[in-house]
């Protein structure tokens, strides 16, 4: 039997008493919601019930029995869906930060860490969390996301960004006042971080041993029109910005020089451009090496013989 190639991504409902279910209704009606996921839903059944009933839609779903059992479906048009029991109703009180609601929600987490783990899941998508009620219920960090970290037994580097379209904010602190902000940027912090960008910056000197400069293109798409959020890679699609930031925002954490020069035109006439990056403290040595590509390619370019 076909199985679907597409990412599994497990969505919860997030906190009990809050807007989570009804948000997450509204985003599985979407008709586009399924495009580019097999998605599984885990929650309570009631809330799920509830949160198309405060949303007014109907969302049909396949009921699973484990996660297991979302990666080889054929069909993922319509939402899986994983019931279990985290949370009676009775103990929900909506607007409430409660130790109920946190243990709810610390339950789901864990199940689909568990199945991210175990190679179930390929990305886990979170509706509104109260913290609060996560410590009250028994989270022992200062907010989800150190959760995950110690849960999935992260020990490297991590931090949170979020992104809409082209828009994108990396978040330092968990919704702490700004006067304690500095307590949680901790040298061991800083310190690996610089860690990180010298092991980058060896890996490039280590490319650019026994060579003047290394040359790759500048972006790895053409250019995409003007406004767009998205662009086409491979069967997929991703935000421009990331996109267009690849190939040059390591250079940008390394310190290497780096140039773009033109490089002549796709086969619709729209521009290329191919990079050259150089050693460190050489950029007046990688400008010249610039300067003898630039003298090979120009009149090709001019004579229109070289076309993507």
């Amino acid at each position: 039997m076909h199985t679907s190639s597409l990412p599994v991504v497990a969505l919860t409902l997030g906190d009990p008493a809050g807007i989570g279910a009804e948000l997450i209704a509204r985003l599985l009606a979407r008709p586009d919601a399924t495009a580019l996921a097999n998605l599984v839903l885990i929650g309570d059944r009631w809330l799920w019930q509830d949160g198309q009933r405060i949303a007014g839609l109907r969302v049909d779903t396949d009921e699973v029995p484990s996660f297991a059992a979302v990666r080889a479906r054929s069909d993922t048009q319509r939402p899986a869906f994983l019931p279990i029991d985290s949370i009676d109703p009775a103990q929900v009180h909506r607007g409430r930060a409660e130790a109920a609601g946190g243990r709810s929600v610390l339950q789901v987490l864990d199940r689909c860490m568990d199945a991210t783990l175990a190679g179930e899941v390929d990305a886990i998508c979170f509706a509104p969390l109260n913290k609060q009620a996560m410590k009250i219920g028994g989270m022992q960090h200062e907010d989800e996301l150190h959760h995950f970290a110690a849960y999935l037994g992260v020990a490297g580097y991590f931090c949170e960004f979020n992104t809409l379209g082209e828009l994108w904010t990396s978040r330092l602190s968990s919704h702490v006042p700004m006067k304690d902000v500095a307590r949680y940027i901790t040298a061991a912090d800083y310190v690996r971080a610089l860690d990180g960008r010298r092991t980058l910056k060896r890996q490039v000197d280590s490319a650019l041993e026994g060579v003047d400069a290394l040359l790759l293109p500048t972006l790895p798409i053409v250019a995409p029109p003007i406004g767009a959020a998205t662009v086409e890679v491979g069967s997929s699609r991703e935000p421009v910005r990331n996109v267009m930031l690849r190939l040059t925002q390591l250079f940008n954490l390394t310190g290497h020089p780096a140039i773009s020069i033109p490089c002549g035109e796709t086969r619709d006439g729209l521009p290329c451009g191919i990079q050259l990056v150089g050693r460190h403290k050489q950029t007046p040595e990688l400008l010249q090496a610039s300067l003898s590509c630039e003298a090979f390619v120009t009149p090709r370019v001019l004579s229109s013989s070289w076309r993507q």
